[in-house]
């Protein structure tokens, strides 16, 4: 498998590696939002499946960087929430919803969230017994073919290579109208995420709205039981009080 991963990102150049390394993140942050988004409705057991296939995914897109890392140094900008989430996952704090949610909706990622993926497994979790049903990656290659399948709607963090790609300078006429193609297909995609985004929101919204409406209802749950452990408590002390009278009165009358 390591032979696999290593012929695979062999064969990929600086802009090409800087993109999968993009994806590989992005394509992390979506696993992990629709966790946060959806995990309220899992048994502990789809939790820890889930998870796991997560925990795989960023395992292989930090094996991505790291490799680009070691190819081109400083040259290669390294993805915050990939750095975030691993940190999470060392402090066992993955399966913390509300880190994961604080992760995923940094404003300062510079990843962005696509509005479909290849091979998306996550949002129809748990899968139905369907041999079509897309599966997690388990490989380097496997995850290089779902980013290949995308390559073009994938923004690289790297500015600079964007300035050069920008550059349109001796292409031909085929080469032009692809370029407008890939950019009309990239602002719909766009336009696609950012309906996702504001649906994710209100999703996480209700979610929150609902665990507060919980948090009060425990709340006057508790003070119900308290009011009656009172009322309890003194039934049973006027009880105790006036037995005790009854007992004293008789006492007085033997006397």
């Amino acid at each position: 498998m390591l032979e696999d991963a290593l012929a695979t990102l062999n064969a990929l150049d600086r802009p090409s590696l800087l993109n999968l390394v993009q994806y590989t993140s992005s394509h992390t942050r979506a696993i992990a939002l629709a966790y946060v988004t959806n995990h309220s409705w899992f048994s502990d057991e789809q939790k820890s499946q889930y998870l796991d296939h997560l925990g795989n995914e960023l395992l292989m897109a930090t094996y991505v960087l790291g490799y680009g890392v070691s190819i081109h140094a400083t040259r290669f900008p390294i993805p915050p929430s990939l750095c975030k989430m691993m940190q999470a996952m060392r402090q066992n704090q993955f399966a913390n919803p509300l880190q994961l949610l604080q992760i995923v909706m940094d404003t300062r990622s510079q990843e962005h969230i696509l509005a479909h993926y290849s091979g998306d497994w996550w949002t129809g979790f748990p899968m139905p017994s369907n041999q079509n049903s897309p599966t997690p990656v388990t490989s380097v290659a496997a995850l290089t073919g779902c980013w290949k399948k995308q390559q073009r709607n994938v923004i690289t963090m790297d500015q600079r290579y964007i300035v050069d790609a920008a550059n349109l300078t001796g292409l031909s006429v085929a080469e032009l109208q692809e370029a407008q193609s890939v950019a009309e297909d990239t602002l719909a995609t766009l336009e696609l995420e950012l309906d996702m985004v504001f649906h994710q929101i209100s999703l996480v919204k209700n979610h929150i709205a609902e665990l507060e409406d919980l948090d009060k209802t425990l709340e006057a749950l508790a003070h119900e039981k308290t009011t009656e452990s009172l009322r309890d408590s003194l039934q049973v002390k006027s009880a105790e009080a006036a037995s005790s009278r009854m007992k004293k009165h008789a006492d007085a009358g033997n006397d």
